[in-house]
């Protein structure tokens, strides 16, 4: 007895899905190393040194005139001819790169987030954090690139 046309599609059609299915699954050695090889992605770039944070000017009681701790948190950042000075909140980071380049920052969270933000005109960007997660920072301009070390809001 032969099978009927429809049942052979029917068929077909479960094999191609099943075929299609095991085609997306990913050995999780694959996805271990592809974040091995990801890690060494800005190896890079230059490490930026910190040259000023207020938070270690409050610890050092420089502002016992003040009742309450700062929301701004103020940071300046030195590597090679450039100084990417930040302003930083629980919500957000501003900054500007100079001298004025042109170029991009990406903020990379403990948590493996990124963004990215274009640098203006002025060399100013700003960018939404997480609250209470480390984060990095890295500069890439057309002559440099460096990276912060792991910023605490």
């Amino acid at each position: 007895m032969k099978t009927p046309a429809w049942e052979d599609d029917d068929r077909l059609l479960q094999d191609l899905g099943a075929a299609l299915r095991a085609g997306q699954a990913v050995p999780a050695r694959f996805v271990e190393l592809g974040k091995q090889a990801f890690t060494w992605y800005g190896i890079d770039a230059e490490l930026a040194e910190l040259s000023y944070d207020s938070a270690a000017d409050q610890a050092a009681g420089f502002a016992v005139a003040r009742a309450a701790a700062a929301e701004l948190r103020a940071l300046t950042f030195s590597s090679g001819d450039l100084v990417l000075e930040l302003e930083l909140t629980q919500a957000a980071v501003r900054g500007q790169v100079l001298p004025t380049v042109t170029g991009v920052v990406v903020l990379s969270g403990a948590d493996g987030d990124s963004r990215t933000a274009v640098l203006d005109a002025d060399g100013w960007f700003a960018l939404a954090v997480n609250p209470g997660q480390p984060f990095t920072l890295t500069v890439r301009t057309a002559d440099a690139v460096f990276t912060t070390g792991p910023i605490n809001p």
